[in-house]
């Protein structure tokens, strides 16, 4: 899970994959993303895809990470079987509603049972760079290709090519969605729950951040981190508005009204 040393990172982990997908494809509804893992980066994947209004199976055979991801609500339900999974998948894929089940499974056998299954991906994020040469590995990388699967890798600073596939860094989607938007990533932290909720709302009163994806976000990000400690919160902003943001944020429990 997430490096205890730095509470704020799987929130800003989770932003920067919503904003990943968001360069991969604008409207997830009815598209299955799956993902090989359950360290920092798999959690934060499946609360992003959550939020943008996929479903998600991530696939992991660590109790301590599967236990630690339905903790913290980062998946709505834990199977042990991929029978299990896609009875509880199929429907959300059909009717286009969000949903994360996390797999407790070896990945290979699971990647060998979904290609029998005939399991179809839009999205496949993973460590490849870092993923064996298993025979089922390296059968899955080409059948979810063929069928026009995306792969993104979690950890690599560049797009790459791994057994003749072309695999998208995550990291440069997200930069280049920050770029394009001249955004950058804010952490507030606060002393209670409350306070969160508190700058919260003035938040939504004072700034006017009603694009597609921090609305997501602003709506999605505070049911899934509600009980993550200390409270905080991670906002998308620009400079102008981080300004504005950082007034309200050293003003907020004094109630006094800001100016418009």
């Amino acid at each position: 899970m997430a490096d205890p040393s730095n509470p704020h990172l799987l929130q800003q982990r989770t932003l920067a994959s919503l904003l990943a997908l968001g360069r991969v494809r604008s409207n997830w509804a009815g598209e299955l993303i799956l993902s090989l893992g359950l360290d920092t980066d798999g959690t934060a994947l499946a609360i992003a895809a959550n939020i943008s209004g996929a479903v998600s199976l991530s696939v992991d055979e660590d109790p301590n990470r599967l236990r630690d991801v339905a903790r913290v609500g980062a998946v709505d339900f834990v199977v042990k079987s991929l029978d299990e999974a896609v009875r509880v998948i199929k429907n959300e894929v059909r009717q286009k509603r969000p949903l994360a089940v996390a797999l407790g499974m070896d990945t290979d056998r699971a990647l060998q049972q979904m290609m029998d299954r005939g399991l179809a991906p839009a999205a496949v994020y993973s460590r490849f760079t870092e993923a064996g040469t298993s025979a089922s590995f390296q059968n899955a990388l080409e059948y979810f290709s063929s069928l026009g699967a995306q792969l993104i890798d979690f950890t690599s600073a560049e797009d790459s090519m791994v057994q003749g596939h072309s695999v998208r860094a995550a990291g440069l989607l997200s930069h280049a969605a920050l770029e394009e938007n001249k955004w950058s990533i804010a952490t507030f932290s606060f002393a209670s729950p409350s306070d969160l909720r508190a700058f919260d709302q003035e938040i939504r009163e004072h700034l006017n951040l009603n694009d597609e994806v921090r609305q997501r976000w602003m709506t999605g990000a505070p049911r899934v981190f509600q009980r993550q400690r200390p409270p905080h919160c991670c906002l998308l902003l620009t400079l102008e508005e981080t300004e504005r943001a950082e007034a309200i944020y050293a003003r907020f429990r004094s109630n006094k009204p800001l100016e418009k």
